[in-house]
């Protein structure tokens, strides 16, 4: 049965564009669900199988659509410039936890200098064979050098305390402001890196000691004991930190 397009109400294109209406019941397929109204008001029944392939193929946009933007804003996250990903000064890292063993099974390095047990990125083989070699350094378990340890002994890392000169100790503070120095030199000599150093003399407590203790040999006016065994120096587990 037709419909006579002149017996119905006016109907403006903005309202029939939104209008759902059923056809009657000899024009409905058997199979068919929804009728979608046109401007001209004829049937077109979806099937309940098309309605289904059209909310699956929807569906399936919808994923496509959002692994696409998901993957495009991972791909520019790492394009951006190294120097955003860069780690925050004094962010530390790296454990060699708070024994020599644990420190052998982090593949930690101990530093015979600063007699310390370092994390790889942080230990400097290299500055502090050029310091251990400037003397003919030697350990004491005492302070009156009744018994002397090795370098060989003391470089295993195994001796929680030792006692050592007050040259020794003058040393160890240049050496370790070497060591800050380089660290912190690092950053500006190549600025898509960070520089690394201890936590040990990342703190000014160290630097603030050292300067203490030699401006107390200076007010000795030179006449300081060098080789005085009176310096006791404890073994410590400190962490990297970037610069």
């Amino acid at each position: 049965m037709d419909y006579n397009m002149n017996s119905q109400p006016n109907v403006t294109e903005t309202e029939s564009a939104h209008l759902m209406l059923d056809c009657n019941d000899e024009e409905k397929d058997q199979n068919s669900s929804v009728l979608v109204y046109t401007g001209r008001r004829q049937c077109f029944p979806l099937s309940r199988a098309t309605l289904a392939i059209l909310l699956t193929c929807t569906s399936l946009a919808s994923i496509l659509l959002f692994g696409f933007m998901l993957h495009t804003l991972r791909f520019r996250s790492h394009q951006q410039p190294s120097e955003n990903t860069l780690p925050l000064p004094g962010t530390e890292f790296g454990s060699c936890g708070d024994t020599p063993s644990s420190a052998r099974q982090s593949n930690c390095t101990f530093d015979i200098m600063s007699f310390s047990w370092l994390p790889s990125p942080c230990a400097d083989p290299e500055l502090t064979a050029e310091f251990a070699g400037v003397r003919n350094w030697t350990w004491w378990l005492d302070t009156d050098k009744a018994t002397a340890v090795s370098p060989e002994e003391v470089s295993r890392g195994d001796h929680a305390e030792l006692f050592v000169t007050r040259e020794y100790h003058m040393y160890h503070c240049t050496y370790m402001w070497r060591k800050l120095h380089k660290g912190l030199l690092k950053s500006l000599e190549t600025p898509e890196k960070r520089g690394i150093i201890d936590t040990y003399i990342g703190k000014y407590g160290h630097t603030s000691h050292c300067e203490m203790m030699l401006l107390g040999m200076e007010e000795d006016h030179g006449t300081v004991q060098r080789n005085v065994t009176d310096t006791a120096i404890v073994m410590k587990f400190p962490r990297c930190m970037w610069t």
